[in-house]
């Protein structure tokens, strides 16, 4: 009796230790499930709305920059009495002296002799020399890709809008943001190798 007294009590035990695995098991399987269900914040709809709203309000005033640049940059144009003709990338170019050497090309490292102003002619960077390599720089795309459609020893004026030069910034030094740029171009030099 004893002997069945002892094996009763181990089955016990070990029928408790069961139930108390079991209700273990069955909590660390509901923690591990619920973390599991995590749900994403969600953005409420008139945010989402409001920040279309101001997207299309920041579309409209760009688009009126834009507008507002490209009428200027027209009346220059037709007021110079110079034969400007309008690049599909956006600026515009008068050849006032044709060179006879070779057509500059992107990554062609050059010496160019020039200077930069507004529309109105106030001055942000007066005749200097400076050395490039066309296509490769960060800042005025529009001057590098007018570069493209010159020869050496060509003279040029090149109007390039804000977008294609130093953009809404401007380079914060002389050139105020959005400024459409005039380049005077004097003399293009092509660096050998």
């Amino acid at each position: 009796m004893e002997r069945n007294n002892r094996k009763d009590k181990r089955n016990s035990r070990k029928n408790k230790l069961k139930g108390m695995l079991k209700k273990l098991f069955i909590f660390i399987f509901g923690i591990v499930l619920l973390s599991s269900c995590e749900q994403k914040a969600q953005i409420p709809f008139n945010k989402v709305q409001q920040e279309d709203t101001l997207s299309q309000e920041i579309l409209k005033l760009n688009q009126l920059i834009a507008d507002v640049e490209a009428k200027e940059i027209r009346h220059y144009v037709d007021t110079s009495k110079l034969n400007f003709e309008a690049s599909e990338n956006g600026f515009w170019i008068a050849v006032l002296a044709k060179g006879s050497g070779e057509k500059i090309i992107n990554g062609d490292a050059v010496n160019i002799t020039s200077q930069m102003e507004s529309l109105a002619g106030e001055v942000y960077y007066a005749t200097s020399q400076k050395q490039l390599a066309v296509g490769k720089m960060r800042f005025e795309r529009g001057f590098q890709d007018a570069l493209q459609t010159l020869r050496e020893g060509d003279e040029a004026i090149v109007i390039v809008p804000s977008n294609q030069s130093f953009g809404v910034l401007g380079d914060r030094n002389k050139i105020p943001p959005r400024a459409v740029l005039v380049y005077r171009i004097n003399g293009i030099e092509k660096l050998k190798n």
